[in-house]
């Protein structure tokens, strides 16, 4: 069984973006992950190649890790006409 985690996390927890959670193996090898959303309900799964799954893990973490950023820049560069 593989152990459940959550991508950029000590545990879950979940922040205003969602989450992704490692949920084990398909029988032809496939990294499986649970999504999930801004309020903690499964979105749905998806699969990627073995081989694939730590350039996917890392580019999942450096997009939380970038999302942030660009809401603050958006926000203090914006007017509330141009978010609407």
């Amino acid at each position: 069984m593989v152990d459940m985690f959550n991508i950029g996390s000590s545990g879950f927890k979940q922040n205003s973006y969602g989450n992704i959670q490692k949920i084990g193996m398909t029988p032809n090898g496939r990294t499986v992950y649970r999504v999930i959303d801004s309020n903690g309900e499964e979105t749905g799964k998806l699969s990627v190649p073995q081989t694939e799954s730590d350039k996917f893990e890392s580019a999942y973490k450096d997009i939380m890790d970038t999302a942030p950023k660009i809401q603050k820049f958006v926000i203090e560069n914006s007017s509330e006409e141009d978010i609407k």
